[in-house]
């Protein structure tokens, strides 16, 4: 029987991936046979193994066109890490448009 924790051989998205967990999830997950799609806004997600994009995660065409790559390169995908978020001023400092954008991320309304 397969244990849960196993990765080997499945097909992960990894949101927010080029930086902290998001990276530390993809080295991880690739290192232990899992097939990684990674994607974030900053180049450096270029750096790491598997299929890694340049994209904005709060794109919903974007992002689906992502998944789309990805069940074409792997033939399917397994699990996500929604990991992908942002650092934004204090409220008081911050137009509403930019205040919604953390939320839209978390998949919040």
């Amino acid at each position: 029987m397969r244990s849960s924790s196993d990765v080997g051989g499945r097909v992960i998205l990894v949101t927010g991936a080029a930086r902290g967990i998001g990276r530390d999830v993809v080295v991880a997950a690739s290192a232990a046979g899992a097939h990684v799609v990674s994607c974030d806004l900053d180049g450096a997600v270029r750096d790491l193994p598997g299929l890694a994009v340049v994209i904005d995660a709060a794109d919903p065409a974007g992002m689906q066109h992502l998944v789309e790559q990805a069940v074409e390169r792997f033939g399917r995908l397994d699990a996500v890490v929604a990991n992908a978020g942002i650092a934004v001023p204090t409220p008081p400092d911050l137009p509403l448009a930019r205040w919604s954008k953390p939320s839209t991320l978390s998949g919040m309304p």
